[in-house]
């Protein structure tokens, strides 16, 4: 990741397609931020930044996940339709057919492709395997 001043790192995407991977978290304090990261092409080198950090309403529908995204790219003088690909974890506020976030994103960039985070999809995946092959007692397992 880049350590670069935020501005060039916008300056760069202004001229360049870029993808975005985005997460939902709850800090300790209960508060929900969005975490936004892009990759990029600068130079002939693909790039992977932090974009930003923002800070959610109480309530964090797929909505309310769009409005903070879009104002962030408004602020930032970006056009989504630079913006070609998102990924996210599998949850529904993110992946809802109508009303997760990547259902906004898609209508107001419907070029856009979308993908569930691998790293997430291996955790649900995984999630109860030791448990399964424990009570199997699967030699594998010790």
């Amino acid at each position: 990741m880049s350590e670069d001043d935020p501005c060039q790192l916008i300056a760069r995407l202004k001229n360049s397609k870029f993808a975005i991977r985005l997460d939902k978290s709850i800090d300790i304090a209960n508060a929900s931020q969005l975490l936004v990261c892009v990759r990029y092409c600068c130079e002939g080198e693909v790039l992977e930044d932090f974009m930003c950090f923002k800070s959610l309403p109480g309530r964090t529908s797929g909505e309310d996940l769009f409005r903070v995204l879009d104002s962030f790219f408004e602020d930032s003088e970006l056009a989504l339709k630079q913006c070609i690909g998102v990924c996210t974890d599998g949850v529904a506020v993110m992946t809802g057919s109508k009303s997760g976030l990547v259902a906004r994103v898609k209508q107001a960039a419907p070029h856009i492709v979308s993908t569930q985070c691998m790293i997430h999809r291996n955790a649900l995946a995984t999630k109860n395997y030791l448990v399964y092959f424990k009570e199997k007692k699967s030699p594998t397992i010790k």
